[in-house]
């Protein structure tokens, strides 16, 4: 019996081997099964997170510095930062930076959090905006 041959016992404690190709699936399910994931992924993906959104990291008063996360949501990335009470700009290590200093994320996981309830937040308005084209076609 090969190593890709399946075997069955049964009750009485006989063994019934199985033709090799048991199990194997032909590529157009394949597909089927690759498209099923992706609608599951998708559904998944529409729901409501309870996600912190507030910084927890301050921004600094003073000459001191501090280091977090942040995220963008035009790109949808969450990236480190740092802040300075006067100035912030990304990666952990002060180099050039744009004006204000500002509130970080400790980790990234909770700035991702974040960029997922935004992002939530920004998809809410712009469907609640068509629904209230459709209402106003009359459907």
């Amino acid at each position: 019996m090969s190593d890709t041959e399946h075997t069955i016992r049964h009750w009485d404690g006989k063994v019934s081997s199985l033709p090799a190709d048991v199990g194997r699936v032909s590529k157009k399910a394949a597909h089927v099964v690759d498209v099923g994931r992706a609608a599951l992924h998708v559904v998944r993906a529409l729901r409501w997170t309870d996600a912190q959104t507030m910084r927890d990291v301050p921004k600094p008063r003073g000459e001191g510095m501090t280091t977090g996360w942040n995220y963008n949501s035009h790109t949808r990335v969450a990236m480190p930062m740092w802040s300075t009470s006067v100035t912030h700009g990304h990666g952990h290590e002060r180099k050039s930076g744009s004006q204000q200093g500002i509130a970080l994320f400790s980790t990234k996981l909770r700035a991702l959090r974040a960029l997922r309830r935004a992002v939530e937040v920004d998809c809410a308005r712009k469907l609640a905006a068509i629904d209230e084209q459709i209402r106003a076609e009359g459907g």
